[in-house]
């Protein structure tokens, strides 16, 4: 299997990379903001703009390869659609990634451009779409995590047709911020996940015997990071094969954070925490506060 073929990185710093060019796609959709996006190039904007405008109008017809190497994802059994990314929320990816053009190449014997997402943080993994310069479908992806790993990947090997949806899907809308005073009592402003927004909290029970716990959800516009606070005394999620998820006791309490980056990089944010609110004398009585508002 002949997959396109783009550089993959080395570990990257935490400080993101910025590119020259002017932020339309946010102005474009007439979006809320919380902060100001990372300037972008206009030719990228304008073909990611265009890859999100296709995938509302038109659906591809034809036969995929992917592989997933991600935990709670699997690739479509039929091999008719892509599983990744599942959804593209557009004020929070040119927000959370730095959009740059890749070299064109082909795909199914059609000719596409590729659209570079470069994550503004270590946690936030790289993207890259590829394309079709005709009519602005996604035929490929290619997702690279911090220490340059291919986590997932998918392509189409045939395309029969590319047709106009009967009715054009929804944009998918940015998810509402979660309360800053209420997210201050678990972690402090400095230590939240680059290039993540925090859009969660509710409670939940992890692992097969259902520990209770609180959930913190935090997200790029394409994937989620998901952070799990539970007692110290509970022992944390046994991890499945290919789970990307690191855990440490912080304070009082164990902390699990789960998402698409180097395992390494989930320990090293951890390992912050414990210079928060958790690490802190009364964190108990926050967390079972925010447990129940």
């Amino acid at each position: 299997m002949r997959w396109p073929r783009i550089p993959t990185r080395g570990p990257r710093p935490a400080l993101a990379l910025a590119l020259a060019g002017a932020a339309l796609l946010a102005a474009a959709w007439a979006q809320p903001a919380a902060s100001a996006p990372p300037a972008q190039p206009p030719a990228a904007v304008a073909l990611f703009r265009k890859m999100v405008d296709a995938a509302r109008t038109l659906e591809v017809v034809g036969t995929t390869a992917e592989r997933i190497d991600l935990p709670g994802v699997s690739a479509d059994p039929r091999h008719q659609r892509f599983a990744l990314p599942v959804t593209v929320v557009p004020e929070l990816v040119v927000r959370s990634f730095a959009l740059r053009l890749g070299q064109a190449t082909q795909v199914a014997g059609r000719r596409v451009e590729a659209l570079e997402l470069h994550g503004l943080g270590p946690l936030t993994p790289d993207w890259t779409f590829w394309v079709d310069a005709a009519t602005g479908v996604r035929l490929g992806y290619r997702v690279v995590d911090a220490d340059g790993a291919v986590v997932a990947e998918g392509r189409y090997s045939q395309v029969r047709e590319v047709r106009v949806r009967p009715t054009p899907l929804a944009l998918p809308s940015a998810p509402a911020r979660l309360d800053a005073q209420r997210l201050a009592r678990l972690m402090d402003a400095g230590h939240l996940p680059r290039g993540y927004v925090p859009v969660g909290l509710a409670r939940t029970e992890i692992g097969a015997a259902k520990v209770p716990a609180l959930r913190i959800t935090f997200f790029d516009g394409l994937d989620a990071l998901v952070v799990l606070v539970y007692r110290h005394q509970d022992a944390p999620p046994v991890a499945a094969a290919n789970a990307r998820l690191a855990s440490r006791s912080v304070g009082r309490f164990n902390v699990t954070v789960v998402g698409p980056a180097p395992v390494a990089s989930l320990r090293s944010w951890l390992d912050g925490l414990e210079r928060g609110p958790l690490g802190r004398p009364g964190a108990l009585h926050d967390l079972q506060e925010l447990a129940n508002p």
